[in-house]
């Protein structure tokens, strides 16, 4: 999970860094009067914040980070507990729910049929 973290990050941030380069790009061209290539990168903005969103990448990459988290703080509870505590059914309970419920958060989302959204 945590190289799949990173993976999105470096994606994002990638993605925001090259918006920017591409956006100073076209406004030295503008200065310079080669205005005709700033319809070009306008265009490059556009089609990369248009593939952002459509596969979720800063909604996907928090998603991510806030189970890696939540993982991380259940494995340090867990830990913590007792021999006699860790044999408890309800300890183990609560911390199966809990991890569950960190990796249903990082699915994507499924659609009213049931089949999962392909992004």
């Amino acid at each position: 999970m945590i190289s799949q973290s990173h993976r999105l990050l470096f994606m994002s941030l990638f993605a925001h860094v090259t918006k920017y380069a591409v956006a100073a790009v076209g406004t030295v061209l503008a200065t310079v009067g080669e205005s005709r290539w700033v319809a070009v990168t306008v265009a490059y903005s556009t089609i990369l914040s248009h593939l952002m969103a459509a596969y979720r990448i800063d909604d996907r990459r928090a998603a991510f980070a806030k189970a890696t988290s939540a993982l991380e703080g259940e494995k340090a509870w867990w830990m913590a507990l007792g021999p006699e505590e860790r044999v408890r059914q309800s300890s183990i309970n609560s911390m199966v729910a809990k991890v569950e419920d960190a990796l249903e958060a990082t699915l994507p989302p499924t659609t009213t049929q049931g089949q999962t959204a392909s992004p």
